[in-house]
């Protein structure tokens, strides 16, 4: 059966298997900044292990000072936490947490969060979990490199009743898979944690996925009836095929709705070597040079949502702005990491007053929610499709709740001096005037 499903329909079929010109708010996000410096890691004895599970040691690499944490193997869950309350505590109001981690084998990776107490890490915090799926390329956290990742307070876990405004202590935790001998424990580093300023407001973007023909004959009248403009991550080889969009759509869907036209692959980045996959980069960025789709071309979304930190990441940074994940949703401002965005995945299943319940959470605590869709249709079978009435009826929800609707690359050119956003030497975007 499968094999007489059109190949958009099969890639469809492919990601579902891996389970919004005009008017935006005046408030610019340019205002916030600095970073506040919370643990740097630069003194033993700081820190001290809650339970006798794990080994903790101090050590550095001439980067960074940093804790590296060994876990028992077992399965036991292994807590470091502050060995006396800091005073004066932290405010952390108007700012989230970020940390700097790395991990040797995701593999043995069975969970970890982080803890912000008001009470000496007794009974009253913030937890912030690092979310993992069974299929390593499309974690967020990858192994064997220094990696910022940063959390949302929306997105807190909260434990009893935790003072934000006076942070005392800090915990990391940490569990490994069991291994029955013990001989496999997981090994962490961690190297500081940070306190960002938030940024004035929260704001939403709308983008669609793989360039589908109903994004511009359905999707982009809808958006331009809230004055909403969206993000169409199009993949070049697909343009004009049956059921995707024609070139002249392409085109008209940034002209006269004003979209972002942003890249998009239909093989996932890590099926290629690193020759073949710097090939199709290049090829990606010489047609949107070619069509002059303007600034949605620095950024990417990775096919399937699949990277590593070996090959596709580096690329990317190499001819690319940001480049998004398909989950892990919601994302700071700034985010940790611009090439490894996270998004909400909205499938058939999805509510939308789940979606409501997201963007209210990104007004209220200021984050940026990424929401990504693929194929709207009337009626959803496929796990990638989108019901057109539950569409507009997130899109009334959008609009009642008053937050800003931005294209990718207008939120990219508010945050792109604050984001951390190594770029390689011999990146296209080093040479160009800004």
């Amino acid at each position: 059966m499968e094999a007489e499903i059109p190949r958009m329909r099969r890639r469809t079929l492919a990601l579902s298997r891996l389970i919004f010109g005009l008017v935006v708010a005046a408030t610019a996000l340019s205002a916030f900044a600095s970073e506040h410096a919370i643990v740097t890691h630069d003194r033993d004895g700081e820190f001290a292990p809650r339970w006798r599970e794990g080994r903790f040691e101090y050590g550095g690499d001439g980067v960074r000072h940093w804790i590296r944490g060994t876990t028992p193997g077992d399965g036991t869950i292994a807590l470091l936490a502050t060995r006396t309350p800091y005073d004066p505590p932290f405010d952390f109001r108007g700012r989230f947490p970020q940390v700097e981690i790395k991990v040797e084998d995701i593999g043995r990776l069975a969970g970890m969060e982080f803890r912000l107490s008001s009470d000496g890490m007794h009974s009253d915090y913030f937890a912030f979990q690092v979310p993992l799926f069974a299929d390593a390329p499309y974690n967020l956290l990858q192994a064997g490199e220094w990696q910022t990742l940063s959390f949302s307070f929306g997105n807190a876990r909260v434990v009893g009743a935790p003072d934000r405004a006076r942070i005392d202590s800090v915990g990391w935790v940490l569990r490994d898979n069991a291994d029955p001998s013990g001989a496999r424990p997981l090994v962490a580093y961690w190297g500081g944690l940070t306190a960002v300023d938030e940024a004035p407001q929260g704001v939403v973007s709308l983008t669609f996925d793989d360039g589908y023909d109903e994004h511009f004959e359905l999707a982009a009248p809808l958006l331009a009836k809230h004055s909403f403009r969206g993000t169409a991550y199009v993949m070049p080889d697909q343009i004009g095929q049956p059921g995707y969009m024609k070139l002249e759509q392409v085109h008209e869907l940034r002209e006269r709705f004003g979209w972002d036209i942003a890249a998009h692959h239909f093989t996932p980045f890590t099926d290629f070597t690193a020759p073949e996959l710097a090939a199709v980069l290049q090829r990606t960025q010489a047609w949107f040079e070619k069509q002059a789709l303007g600034p949605g071309a620095r950024h990417l979304a990775y096919p399937l949502g699949k990277q590593d930190p070996v090959t596709v990441v580096p690329l990317a940074r190499r001819f690319f702005d940001t480049a998004r994940l398909a989950s892990g949703a919601p994302e700071t401002l700034p985010p940790g990491d611009a090439y490894r965005l996270r998004a909400m995945n909205i499938t058939r299943d999805t509510k939308p007053d789940e979606i409501r319940a997201a963007v209210r959470r990104a007004r209220e605590n200021r984050e940026w929610l990424i929401l990504m869709f693929h194929w709207l249709v009337e009626q959803p079978e496929w796990i990638t499709q989108y019901a057109i009435g539950d569409f507009r009826r997130v899109l009334q929800a959008i609009d009642d709740e008053g937050i800003a609707v931005w294209p990718v690359s207008q939120v990219w050119e508010e945050v792109r001096t604050l984001a951390k956003k190594p770029r390689a030497p011999d990146s296209p975007a080093a040479a160009q005037p800004r």
